[in-house]
This record gives C-alpha cells, structure tokens and sequence, in this order.
C-alpha cells in the first residue's frame, strides 16, 4: 500500500471540511424549517380560534374585514382624543357596522 502525497491530503482535508460545513448548514436549515412550520401552524390555529371566537368564518377575506372594523374604532377613539366627536361618531358608526355585518 503506498503512502498518499501532499496533494492527496489536501484533497482529502477539504472534502472532509466542505462534508461538516454541509452537515452543519443542513442541521441549521432543517431546524429552521421546522421552527417556521411550526410557527406558521401555531399562527394558524390562532387565527381560526379568534375567527369561531367572533362567531366568524376563519376565511382570509373575514378577517382582513375584522381587522378593518377594529381599525376603524381606533381611528374613532383617536378622534374622540382629538375632540373631533363628529369625526369619532362617523368613525365609530362606520366600524360598529363592518363588525356587526361580520358577526351576524
């Protein structure tokens, strides 16, 4: 059996690094993967509990309209901060609707 020259080694020593980096960058991307699936499950699961906690359909459409009602009672209580009580009472009007129209 015969001894492996320099260049052998170094080709030896590089495949050997190159294979650990991989197998570190796979063990960092695969907990990644699983860190974000289960962070996107645990956000689903929250959003369908809010949506059958409102009485309301757990579509994407429903709640962009529940988050359009609450926004509309925030601006109407930042009316009502800026002593605008027409303003606030259009605002508040205009969300108490898109809430109720949803939850009916």
């Amino acid at each position: 059996m015969a001894m492996p020259g320099p260049s052998q080694l170094r080709a030896d020593f590089f495949d050997g690094l190159g294979e650990a980096i991989g197998r570190v960058l796979r063990a960092i991307v695969d907990g990644l993967a699983a860190f974000i699936g289960a962070l996107w499950h645990t956000v689903g699961r929250f959003l369908r509990g809010l949506a059958h906690g409102l009485g309301v359909n757990d579509s994407f459409f429903s709640l962009a309209l529940v988050a359009v009602g609450l926004l509309l009672l925030w601006a109407a209580l930042r009316a009502a901060a800026r002593r605008s009580f027409a303003g606030a009472f259009v605002l508040a009007v205009l969300g108490v609707t898109v809430l109720s129209w949803l939850m009916s």
